[in-house]
């Protein structure tokens, strides 16, 4: 006998290519006019202010969560271990250790532009630049130099100055670009095996290091 499922919404949208758990609930609570806390409540999650994106493990495996309409899209979400200290997070099927996350909110623009969601990548400290638009993210407004907060209101415009990121092309001379891109695609590819990479331009040695392994790395010719 095949299981009934709860729809929770009227209305369920796509989840995107590695859109983030905080910019899903968004646009769910958007499209059914309901309010986003209330959501995160239903579905057994606490909403936390300082960055409402990466979910506990325990709080995936909730019967009222698994009813949404993600499939095999739950990866691209940011989970998170129980604990102080040494704790783990998971991405996209790998285990990463939890000190690699940044508490900065950053986007790339023209990515909001475009799709008007939070990519889980942007989560990570040492992830900085958009491979498909060569620019730096950014974590301030190129219009008011406002710093971005979380709020609902980011998915389509700055919560500062109200630019809407339909607009963005009038100040895309302030983004700074990024030219050689190598080894931002390979510390992408690293956190993404998904990825797509021109594996002949790196040495085999490269391309087995774990994301860490990359990371730690660089930090030591960086310094």
């Amino acid at each position: 006998m095949k299981e009934m499922v709860t729809v929770m919404w009227p209305i369920q949208p796509i989840q995107q290519e590695k859109e983030s758990f905080y910019s899903y609930i968004c646009r769910i609570s958007e499209l059914n006019h309901c309010d986003l806390k209330a959501n995160y409540k239903l579905l057994g999650v606490r909403y936390r202010q300082n960055n409402p994106n990466p979910i506990y493990l325990d709080e995936r495996d909730t019967i009222r969560f698994i009813n949404l309409t993600v499939n095999s899209r739950v990866n691209d979400w940011l989970f998170l271990e129980r604990g102080s200290g040494n704790t783990d997070c998971f991405l996209f099927g790998q285990k990463f250790p939890r000190y690699l996350l940044s508490k900065k909110v950053k986007v790339c623009p023209l990515c909001m532009r475009d799709h008007n969601t939070f990519n889980s990548e942007w989560q990570f400290t040492h992830i900085t630049t958009c491979i498909e638009h060569q620019c730096l993210l950014q974590d301030s407004c190129p219009s008011c130099n406002g710093l971005f907060s979380w709020s609902e209101e980011l998915l389509h415009k700055c919560t500062v100055c109200h630019m809407q990121w339909k607009d963005i092309c009038r100040y895309i001379e302030k983004f700074n670009k990024v030219e050689k891109l190598d080894v931002h695609k390979l510390l992408i590819y690293q956190l993404n095996k998904n990825n797509k990479l021109e594996k002949e331009q790196y040495p085999v040695e490269v391309l087995k290091l774990r994301y860490i392994d990359l990371v730690h790395v660089l930090s030591f010719f960086l310094g």
